[in-house]
């Protein structure tokens, strides 16, 4: 059992090759209720071995299949693939773009996928709607044993053994003359110090540039198609280099596609055409988009500002590769482990008028450091403004109110944690895309809650609207902020 695309049919085949007759919904065409009577049937005809290969996401889905085997005597054994870091969903998003590829040589669109009727080839949404759903299994469900298997990607180092420095565009590469945020003239765009040097550096050494951007304006009307891609050429020339470019044209929201980053749909098939080695490939970027885009394509990330920073880096960037690359698996393993045990919870930060108050700067501190963890990008309200050295200092990143929803609707968040903001002065909660995927909350619909809320002090937190009334899911982060007036 476990995500769609998680690997389940690899592990079952393990079990096939030891002579189980495999059980699956999608092979045989039916209803996961049905199953059961087709395995009493085969039982009845002999047969006493059998793996059920199927995605069993809740308590209730798994209930006939244990209560049929206890009938029968037959000792039940729940295997469980999932991953910790990259998670579990990631992984399988990974892996569905994977099946795009080896079967249609391309990653699919939207409406592409629709015209699908391969139960292996889904959206977006099937992924985002299963970790909703998910009840993780149990053994007082009645399995005599419960197997975790966690997730492991092989690639042939013989094949997969190229390297390339995979390129973001707007704030990395290129920046407009004219001071808006993207290009929509060729002839407004300007290169970014050092670009040329350093790229120059890393082509000598052996890396290929490869390219990736999300440009929503396409989809909303702003600019072409064409005049994206001629704002793409433009940079590559004012560069000097041929970089084989991908990019998005897609909405931001709902999310329906594989190729808008952070979805890794450009970077698998990067490694795929390329053959890149993953422990080889560097993501350059200025987003955390960028690095978790970074993250679920299994390859290193480095923020546009370090690696430009200086010209006498490369050298030394390439021979610590290998260290760089086990640090940072340690790093997310511990994250992981962080953000797994963190359960929905209230917390308080009592915030002042006085600005240089450092009692409050010292509660949020201890707050970062014991309950969230320094692996944060936190997006904040204008009353904790005071706080922006702070935050900075600890390498985190400061937003301000006026841009929830530009955040939200360019999926500026951290991957891990679903972040919920409550102002109790308005009694509005914010919600980054993570939560609000997972939740099943529109970007365009608004929540509020009364600061009087008996919920709140109770720390029972829920969402009240008049559309919702439901805990918040687990591994969601509600910062309570409130400003004390005296």
């Amino acid at each position: 059992m476990g995500y769609p695309a998680i690997g389940k049919s690899t592990v079952a085949q393990r079990y096939i090759d030891q002579g189980y007759y495999r059980l699956n919904r999608e092979e045989l065409r039916c209803k996961l209720e049905d199953l059961v009577p087709k395995m009493d049937r085969l039982y009845k005809e002999g047969k006493r071995l059998f793996v059920l290969d199927n995605t069993y996401m809740t308590r209730n889905s798994r209930a006939p299949v244990i209560k049929w085997a206890k009938e029968h005597e037959i000792p039940i054994k729940c295997v469980w693939i999932t991953s910790e870091s990259p998670e579990a969903i990631e992984v399988a998003q990974y892996n569905a773009v994977k099946r795009m590829l080896d079967k249609f040589g391309k990653i699919l669109t939207n409406e592409e996928i629709k015209e699908q009727k391969d139960p292996n080839i889904f959206p977006p949404v099937v992924l985002f709607s299963f970790r909703k759903k998910f009840q993780k299994p149990s053994k007082k469900e009645g399995f005599n044993t419960l197997e975790t298997i966690q997730f492991q990607r092989n690639k042939d180092e013989k094949i997969y053994k190229n390297k390339a420095i995979i390129l973001d565009y707007d704030g990395t590469l290129r920046k407009t003359i004219s001071g808006e945020k993207y290009p929509k003239d060729p002839e407004d765009i300007e290169i970014l110090p050092h670009r040329k040097n350093i790229l120059k550096k890393y082509v000598e050494k052996g890396y290929i540039l490869l390219g990736v951007s999300n440009q929503s304006f396409v989809s909303k009307g702003t600019l072409t198609y064409q005049e994206a891609e001629a704002c793409f050429n433009r940079t590559n020339k004012l560069l000097g280099f041929d970089i084989n470019y991908k990019f998005c044209p897609h909405k931001a929201f709902p999310l329906n596609c594989y190729c808008r980053k952070p979805m890794p749909g450009f970077g698998v098939e990067f490694i795929e055409k390329y053959k890149l080695d993953p422990d080889k490939t560097i993501m350059i970027g200025d987003q955390t988009t960028d690095k978790t885009f970074a993250r679920r394509s299994g390859i290193k990330f480095i923020h546009a500002d370090e690696f430009f920073k200086t010209e006498s880096k490369v050298g030394k960037s390439e021979e610590n590769h290998n260290t760089e690359r086990t640090k940072i698996a340690s790093n997310i393993k511990t994250t992981s482990t962080r953000t797994k045990s963190i359960q929905t919870k209230l917390i308080d930060l009592p915030l002042k008028n006085n600005k240089e108050d450092e009692s409050s700067i010292e509660d949020f501190k201890l707050i970062l450091n014991k309950e969230i963890g320094q692996d944060l990008e936190l997006f904040t309200i204008p009353e904790v403004t005071a706080l922006k050295p702070f935050i900075e200092k600890q390498g985190l990143t400061f937003k301000s109110g006026s841009a929830y929803y530009e955040l939200i609707k360019r999926e500026e968040v951290h991957p891990a944690k679903k972040i919920i903001v409550f102002n109790k002065n308005t009694g509005e909660i914010h919600f980054n895309s993570e939560a609000r995927n997972f939740i099943g909350i529109s970007t365009t619909e608004k929540v509020r809650v009364s600061p009087s809320d008996e919920t709140k002090k109770n720390y029972k937190i829920f969402i009240q609207s008049k559309s919702y009334n439901r805990k918040l899911p687990k591994d969601t982060i509600l910062l309570y902020l409130k400003q004390n007036r005296t």
